[in-house]
């Protein structure tokens, strides 16, 4: 008897962390909204234009002399626990320069280390910002 309510106990309780588990996930992980397209593969799209190839390129360049993946992945390359991927198509570029240098918003959002942290690239040349948000912005796909 003491068997039969140990192993009732053991799958109650496994149904509960398993349930609990998959609320915590929805709800930390909202689904991003793909674009209605007659298309069968839909994807996110940007807000605003599509920056010229040559800032693009140059933002790369930026992405890698500033060590952006110690912190950020893309396409899998890089730290893990913050990828980018996608990230175009969420944020406009007033929106993705204000995370990058950890102002307005993104300060209330950030824990303060982290936006005390990206306070250090508001010091960053305007041009070398810029090309980093237009890099950023071509980010739109998974």
């Amino acid at each position: 008897m003491r068997e039969r309510i140990a192993k009732l106990v053991w799958a109650l309780t496994m149904t509960l962390v398993i349930g609990l588990s998959c609320w915590f996930a929805a709800a930390h992980n909202p689904p991003i909204a793909i674009a209605a397209s007659s298309d069968p593969v839909a994807v996110p799209r940007a807000k605003g234009p599509v920056p010229p190839a040559a800032e693009v390129a140059r933002g790369r360049q930026v992405f890698a002399a500033q060590g952006c993946a110690t912190c950020h992945a893309i396409a899998g390359e890089g730290n893990p626990r913050s990828p980018l991927d996608q990230v175009g198509a969420r944020w406009d570029a007033e929106e993705m320069k204000a995370w990058i240098t950890g102002t307005g918003l993104a300060v209330e959002m950030l824990p303060p280390a982290i936006a005390k942290r990206k306070q250090r690239y508001v010091a960053m040349p305007e041009d070398e910002l810029k090309a980093l948000v237009a890099y950023l912005l071509t980010l739109r796909f998974a």
